[in-house]
């Protein structure tokens, strides 16, 4: 079960848009990317950038898998000439009527986050219903 410590996270509209167009492009595979921003004090994450897929995501029906090189590279960039940090990720379960993360989601937020350094981390799950819509 994932900790879900009292916390809000804010976003601009523009980036929200942005993973919007990225699910609905993507109607019948998962697809996601990493949120970059800041932690501020009193547990509020704000995030200032939104990663889509890299080119050698691997995705199917019931998984998605960030192209770690892409990941790499925009992280470096984005973390020594913006101060941003990753904060978290987002994917989609498009049209599997799942709006929060999967077993195997927090199995991997899990397992990952203290081998990155993380000791805390926000994951969106994007949806689309019948009409496409978010």
């Amino acid at each position: 079960m994932i900790c879900r410590p009292p916390f809000r996270v804010v976003i601009p509209s523009g980036e929200l848009a942005q993973i919007q167009q990225w699910v609905r492009k993507y109607p019948n595979i998962e697809t996601g990317g990493d949120l970059f921003g800041l932690w501020s004090q009193g547990n509020t994450a704000v995030v200032q950038l939104v990663l889509g897929p890299g080119k050698n995501s691997r995705r199917t029906s019931v998984s998605y898998c960030q192209d770690p090189n892409y990941l790499a590279k925009a992280g470096s960039v984005l973390t020594q000439k913006y101060g941003l940090c990753r904060i978290g990720e987002w994917h989609s379960h498009h049209t599997l009527g799942l709006a929060q993360p999967s077993d195997g989601d927090e199995k991997t937020i899990w397992s990952n986050m203290p081998n990155n350094g993380f000791k805390r981390s926000v994951i969106f799950v994007a949806n689309l219903d019948n009409a496409l819509e978010i």
